[in-house]
């Protein structure tokens, strides 16, 4: 079984966020805004990788950020930028497809 990547989150620690959520915790959707407006997960905020630099001030420092995309390619990306800029974050490294209901389904890789 491969070992976590650094700032990795088990499939089912993000799924009981999602879930449940968490005060503490954003999670942070990574995708292009057009792959958003397809469904997100419920009380995510939308900010796709390649505007993480530009826009964190609209991050909350405050708060443990979880980043997802689509194949855990952009979320690590996202997690390597927020990390730098000082943010407790994680990522999630799995496959996830999300329908406009907000419903989800998550895979490993």
């Amino acid at each position: 079984m491969p070992k976590p990547r650094p700032g990795e989150i088990s499939i089912e620690e993000f799924k009981t966020i999602a879930e449940k959520g968490a005060p503490e915790i954003i999670i942070l959707d990574v995708r292009d805004a057009d792959e958003a407006m397809h469904g997100m997960l419920k009380g995510a905020l939308n900010v796709p990788a390649g505007q993480i630099k530009e826009r964190l001030t609209d991050i909350p420092k405050d708060k443990e950020i979880i980043t997802h995309c689509i194949t855990g390619l952009r979320a690590e990306s996202a997690y390597e930028d927020l990390k730098a800029a000082g943010y407790r974050t994680r990522f999630l490294n799995a496959l996830i497809q999300i329908d406009n209901d907000g419903k989800y389904e998550i895979t490993k890789k």
